[in-house]
């Protein structure tokens, strides 16, 4: 059944474990279902070293160049000729029918994404038993688990691995997969098993490391299921009757997820920054836009919201003329001007957050937009406002032609609120983008505006306003 089979992708590191890759590649080499290839990707100075081990099995391509783990990923599957990919890392030890039940899948249920239960190889070290206790206790869970196994089109559909956020790839992975209502289906029977560390050094580290980048999915993807305590507390409980069993290995695996949480917690304080993912928009996601207006009514969103909506009255003045939207959201802002005489226009570019939008009363009709160049003819609205927009925007044209498009359909002036650099306690949110004072007089001066006024907002942003020179 050559129309199924497999590209079993294995990124292989600098420091790899050479016993590690044997195990892989020898379970490998007794599947019983035997239409795949193995591709491995590494460096130039890995391949030459792991090579002698690779002669004595076939149907091995090794593919070189200087990539993190998720490129590797991504690389591989590039050049993979099989329907199916199948994505490990080097401490996965597959039982010898688990490609042949995955093909029975497949042919049975037409599944696309699979997923490989995992647990740790038996071992009579505690720390080992404690990491199989979380595998059995989050198994059941799907939103805890990205597949290992995709449809090569389906890979290609969602944008493979985000490349930027490298440590988190399975969890963004995942992340793809509910933003888009794809439900992978799952082999409980014959376990997969895996390495997981026991050496706190090394354990501190790689927790550390997927802290580093937990801003940036946030920023990029919303919340996610693994650190959504609450959740996970529920998951814990359901399975008490396995915690009560092995108390002695529970209080171990408590002892271990208070390593983990305080590493990665102390990563995030140190985060990496990255530029947003081709294509994602969290707004985007359903289940993000249903509860932004419940995450604004907390203590923080309440305090931000009012000063936003003080300061950007205090700069409009009394209502007169129209005033263009941009980024309406739900209508936080939207609400605020109607009632109090307004005449507005929403615009946004997500269908999600429209949608909650359309859900509110009294509320003028939003139009939905698409990036980039704006529907509307020069000088069409009297005034412009964008709240919680151009700061998002990473790459430097895009936001440049943001600023000059409102300008464009701007009779008179064109409000919005910029993050400053090294203001407040911005540096807290590496993922936004900073502008100096230099830089913003230095767009309000190539645009034939000037800037009129501001006003201070929270944690280091100011709502300006330019006034446009005919």
């Amino acid at each position: 059944m050559k129309e199924t089979f497999f590209s079993i992708i294995i990124p292989v590191g600098k420091n790899a474990s050479i016993d590690f890759l044997k195990s892989c590649l020898k379970a490998l080499d007794r599947q019983t279902y035997k239409e795949l290839e193995t591709i491995i990707v590494t460096d130039k100075d890995t391949s030459a070293k792991i090579k002698p081990l690779l002669d004595k099995y076939q149907k091995i391509k090794i593919l070189t160049g200087n990539f993190n783990k998720s490129e590797a990923r991504n690389f591989g599957a590039s050049k993979a000729l099989g329907n199916y990919l199948l994505h490990i890392d080097i401490d996965y030890v597959l039982y010898p029918k688990t490609l042949e039940k995955c093909i029975e899948l497949i042919r049975k249920s037409k599944a696309k994404a699979i997923i490989l239960r995992e647990s740790v190889k038996p071992s009579e070290n505690l720390w080992q038993k404690a990491r199989a206790l979380e595998k059995e206790i989050i198994a059941h869970d799907f939103q805890l688990s990205a597949p290992q196994i995709i449809e090569k089109r389906l890979f290609e559909k969602i944008g493979g691995f985000d490349e930027q956020v490298d440590a988190l790839d399975d969890w963004i992975l995942n992340l793809k997969f509910k933003m888009r209502g794809i439900v992978p289906v799952e082999i409980t029977s014959p376990l997969t098993y895996i390495h997981e560390p026991t050496n706190m050094v090394e354990i501190v580290e790689r927790r550390y490391k997927k802290g580093q980048y937990l801003p940036a999915l946030r920023k990029h993807y919303g919340q996610s299921p693994q650190t959504n305590f609450v959740a996970l507390a529920k998951t814990y409980l359901s399975s008490f009757n396995k915690i009560v069993s092995r108390p002695h290995i529970f209080f171990a695996l408590v002892i271990l997820k208070l390593i983990d949480l305080t590493a990665f917690y102390l990563g995030s304080l140190n985060s990496i920054k990255v530029t947003p993912p081709s294509g994602v928009n969290i707004y985007e996601d359903k289940k993000v836009a249903r509860t932004f207006d419940r995450q604004q009514k907390s203590i923080y969103g309440q305090y931000k919201h009012k000063k936003e909506v003080n300061a950007l009255l205090a700069i409009l003045g009394e209502p007169n003329g129209v005033v263009l939207e941009l980024g309406a959201g739900t209508g936080r802002i939207t609400e605020e001007l109607v009632k109090r005489g307004y005449k507005v226009i929403p615009t946004d570019v997500s269908r999600a957050m429209l949608a909650e939008f359309k859900k509110k009363k009294a509320l003028p009709k939003p139009i939905l937009i698409k990036p980039g160049l704006l529907p509307f003819s020069d000088n069409q609205f009297d005034t412009i406002i964008a709240i919680r927009v151009i700061w998002h925007i990473q790459n430097k044209k895009e936001r440049e032609k943001f600023l000059i498009e409102a300008i464009r359909v701007s009779k008179n002036s064109v409000i919005m609120d910029f993050a400053m650099k090294g203001m407040g306690l911005n540096f807290l949110f590496k993922n936004d983008y900073y502008c100096t004072k230099g830089e913003i007089q230095k767009l309000a001066k190539q645009n034939k505006t000037k800037i009129l006024t501001s006003k201070p907002l929270p944690f280091g942003r100011r709502l300006i306003k330019f006034e446009k020179r005919n």
